[in-house]
This record gives C-alpha cells, sequence and structure tokens, in this order.
C-alpha cells in the first residue's frame, strides 16, 4: 500500500470515527425518538386520514435515509481501519 491510498484510509477512519460519535450522542437518540413519536401518532389517527398517515411514512423514510447514510460513513470507517491495522501487521 501506497502513501496515498494510507492518507486516504486515515482520512476515511477519522471521518467514520466523527460519524460514529456524532451518530451515538446526537443523532441515534434523535432518531429512536423521532421514531417513537411517530408510531405513537401512526396508532392514534384514523386510518381514514391518510394525508397524515403518509406524512408519517415519509418522515418514517427520511429518518431511515439519514441513519443509513450515518451508518454507511462509520462502516466506511471501519473498514479503513481494519485495512490500515491489516497492513501494520502485515508490515
Amino acid at each position: 500500500m501506497n502513501d496515498i491510498e494510507k492518507f486516504k484510509l486515515e482520512q476515511e477512519r477519522a471521518k467514520g470515527e466523527q460519524y460514529k460519535r456524532a451518530y451515538d450522542n446526537l443523532v441515534k437518540p434523535f432518531i429512536e425518538a423521532k421514531n417513537k413519536e411517530l408510531f405513537e401518532a401512526f396508532t392514534i389517527i384514523p386510518t381514514n386520514e391518510t394525508d397524515k398517515l403518509m406524512m408519517i411514512k415519509h418522515q418514517s423514510n427520511a429518518l431511515r435515509s439519514l441513519d443509513d447514510e450515518f451508518k454507511s460513513y462509520i462502516t466506511t470507517g471501519e473498514l479503513a481501519s481494519k485495512s490500515l491495522n491489516e497492513e501494520k501487521s502485515n508490515g
């Protein structure tokens, strides 16, 4: 592995760690609380109020997309870290 590849992996690892800290401390609790709130609203709203139900569905989808985006950066950082560790051990 050359220096440019190592530098790129180190950047990805650092970015993944930043996203993980933000996710664990801010994003995950927010998503969990909002999903709970949306589910409670979903169970209360009558089935004939489709506009409100669709609004809940759209909000739920947006939260899922946000969650997936953060997890993607976190996973990329973890894989970069693993590659760097393997490089160190193989030496």
